[in-house]
């Protein structure tokens, strides 16, 4: 299955690798090869094997972890990467919702 991350995905990516690069650009540049390289290999091949998403009111979104990050993801038609965030970290619905960021 294909797998397509969003912009609000994309941002938070960049926020994330943004932070690790401020101690080693060259850790954000593997960081960020480790987590497209692991979630697009998972979920293209396994698009349920996350789990649904904790923590939040929704039917539709799941979470897979990598490292000490969520991600959420919707499966339909391709399998849509919506947003990241830390393990700790709340999520808001509203960032599990497709469009902008």
């Amino acid at each position: 299955m294909r797998v397509v991350w969003s912009p609000r995905a994309i941002d938070r990516v960049v926020e994330i690798a943004t932070y690790i690069a401020q101690d080693s650009p060259a850790a954000a540049r593997e960081w960020i090869e480790r987590l497209f390289g692991h979630v697009d290999t998972q979920l293209a091949a396994f698009p349920f094997s996350g789990k649904p998403a904790r923590d939040v009111d929704t039917d539709d979104a799941r979470e897979l972890v990598f490292e000490s990050y969520r991600v959420f993801y919707d499966v339909g038609d391709t399998v849509e990467i919506l947003t990241i965030r830390r393990g700790r970290e709340l999520i808001d619905a509203d960032e599990l919702r497709a469009g902008p960021a």
